[in-house]
């Protein structure tokens, strides 16, 4: 009897171990190292991660972008999907961002002559080391450089000449009309293109720096209130776009039927 007891106990003690489900391991590492991952929306470390411990099925693993704020490259999410004993290795790879801007900005980039974007924008610098592109808008001389270091560029457009070959070829009538009628509501409307344009990169600016905090809490109440504030500031930041390009359609309107 005092034996068949023991047996029972050994039995208790040894079946909750036996049942439990054998883990799965993953291993991130990143390019550059360093970076902040989450796993299933926790915060579990900066990489690199070594042979971290998960239940078999499937996983939601997120690397934090190292490159945050108004032009951020977008993080890198994998949804995967673990046995058990399963043993996982995972290598995620930013590349720095170089930043390009204009003056005057949305002026066109090209590559070969292919249409890259409108400034201001970022590029992959690695992928694009070396290589020479063109600046062109419309009223300005054509710049070209060549992408060496992932420093922001910023490219200074000079006008093209009212007079010589090259002024010949922009349509006189839009010029002059700067100057005749309807001064006061061509500057309205200059001003408020120009106003509300910078108000839509302000708003940007102020949601990304919300989602960088969102990103970056553990706070239930805090991420929901960041992430609040990010969908309103990306909210203004569309309305005051839309208005600007409105603006800039009158001024274009009133300038082309003069």
């Amino acid at each position: 009897m005092k034996n068949s007891l023991i047996y029972i106990l050994l039995i208790c003690m040894v079946t909750p171990v036996l049942s439990q489900p054998e883990p799965a391991y993953v291993s991130i590492y990143t390019t550059p190292s360093h970076t902040e991952i989450r796993v299933d929306s926790q915060i579990v470390g900066r990489s690199p991660i070594l042979r971290l411990e998960l239940s078999a099925g499937t996983h939601c693993i997120e690397a934090i972008s190292p490159y945050p704020g108004l032009w951020n490259i977008q993080n890198k999410v994998l949804e995967i999907t673990l046995t058990a004993g399963q043993d996982t290795t995972l290598t995620l790879r930013f590349e720095r961002p170089v930043f390009i801007n204009s003056v005057p900005y949305n002026a066109r980039l090209y590559l070969n002559n292919h249409p890259i974007g409108e400034t201001p924008l970022t590029l992959p610098f690695e992928t694009f080391k070396g290589k020479e592109f063109s600046v062109q808008k419309l009223g300005y001389q054509t710049a070209t450089f060549r992408l060496t270091s992932p420093k922001p560029i910023l490219i200074t457009l000079q006008p093209v000449p009212l007079t010589g070959a090259e002024g010949k070829n922009l349509p006189g009538s839009f010029t002059q009309s700067l100057f005749q009628s309807r001064l006061k509501t061509k500057f309205v409307l200059l001003t408020g293109t120009i106003v509300t344009h910078w108000l839509s990169f302000y708003f940007k600016n102020v949601a990304d720096k919300n989602y960088d905090l969102y990103l970056h809490t553990a706070d239930p109440t805090a991420m929901r209130n960041y992430w609040n504030a990010t969908e309103r500031y990306d909210r203004y930041s569309e309305i005051s776009l839309g208005v600007s390009y409105a603006l800039l359609s009158g001024l274009i309107y009133l300038l082309m039927t003069q």
